[in-house]
């Protein structure tokens, strides 16, 4: 049977039929990527409050808010990480555990 291109019909189909087996093929390590990143993700959980590391190192904003006259722990944050002399660096800070985990 001839196409009306000029060539075989089934010559047709080979690139057709290549083009589909490698699209639907997977490897195994992209079918497994979901589960993965749902281990590492229920296994990374940290808690804490985001603060710079002068303030995670007294505990808490009170100091630095008072000497400046700031109203909220996020502008504290702002201030140390931006318009101080020496700026800090971000840090998780976790009051139960008195721990702290550096940004960079």
């Amino acid at each position: 049977m001839k196409c009306p291109f000029g060539r075989p019909t089934w010559l047709l189909a080979i690139p057709v039929l290549t083009i589909l087996t490698l699209v639907s093929v997977r490897t195994p390590a992209q079918n497994s990527a979901p589960k993965n990143e749902a281990n590492a993700a229920a296994v990374s959980a940290f808690e804490g409050q985001i603060m710079d590391n002068d303030c995670a190192q007294m505990g808490s904003h009170e100091m630095t808010m008072k000497d400046t006259s700031l109203t909220a722990p996020d502008l504290c944050t702002t201030y140390c990480l931006r318009f101080k002399k020496t700026p800090g660096k971000h840090v998780l800070y976790n009051a139960a555990t008195k721990m702290d985990l550096l940004y960079a």
